[in-house]
């Protein structure tokens, strides 16, 4: 074997592989970026779920008021809105019960005042009354509406 192979031979083994300290620098660096691209992702994903819940509240507060429509009154509850009506050709006004659901799977809180208001709440993403940021209090009431 001339020195020309034995220097060919110790260069291709030395650049087969990434050494230890250059790992541990890329997992460094991607650890980095995580830590500052994680929190904004998931502070879109809470504006996205209040923003959604807004969205389903409004859609549901059209129905309410189509049932109301109909009856003159507002339901006493808001499965009434998934029986078939007579008055609405037969067909419920209401088919998937994910619609009376807010953004985190929780059904609204509906409360009927009189036969011409109501007041729909999501509890936000904890389901208990109260709470900041994502886990504030949605309300229909526009005097009421908390959650941003």
């Amino acid at each position: 074997m001339n020195p020309t192979q034995t220097q060919d031979t110790k260069r291709s083994r030395r650049s087969a592989g990434f050494t230890l300290i250059e790992i541990m620098v890329v997992i460094t660096l991607i650890g980095l970026i995580a830590t500052v691209v994680v929190p904004g992702i998931m502070n879109n994903v809470d504006k996205g779920k209040i923003t959604t819940t807004k969205a389903k509240m409004s859609n549901l507060g059209g129905v309410l008021d189509s049932y109301r429509l109909l009856h003159s009154k507002y339901p006493d509850s808001l499965t009434e809105l998934m029986e078939p009506d007579d008055k609405n050709l037969g067909e419920p006004f209401v088919d998937d019960p994910e619609a009376l659901k807010d953004s985190w799977s929780n059904e609204f809180i509906y409360t009927k005042s009189s036969s011409r208001k109501y007041e729909l709440v999501s509890l936000g993403g904890d389901g208990f009354e109260g709470g900041d940021g994502p886990d504030a209090d949605i309300s229909s009431d526009k005097n009421k509406m908390v959650g941003n």
